[in-house]
């Protein structure tokens, strides 16, 4: 199984529910994250990066700075 995390990443996870998704996922799936942010992203670490590779799954940072919304 698969699973793609979207997230602006406006609150943080404590490394106690990190442990907990990773004992309860035993590996069966892969969670890989999209951050969505403005401008560059922030830290060389953080707990999207951390919740993806602990669990099998990839990272990336997506900059919305360019984007705008249509009608």
């Amino acid at each position: 199984d698969v699973i793609f995390f979207l997230t602006d990443a406006g609150d943080g996870m404590s490394p106690g529910k990190l442990a907990e998704i990773r004992r309860i996922n035993g590996g069966r799936s892969s969670i890989n994250v999209i951050e969505f942010g403005i401008g560059p992203p922030e830290g060389a670490s953080n707990f999207l990066k951390q919740l993806a590779a602990e669990n099998g799954g990839k990272y990336a940072y997506v900059d919305v700075t360019g984007f705008q919304a249509r009608p």
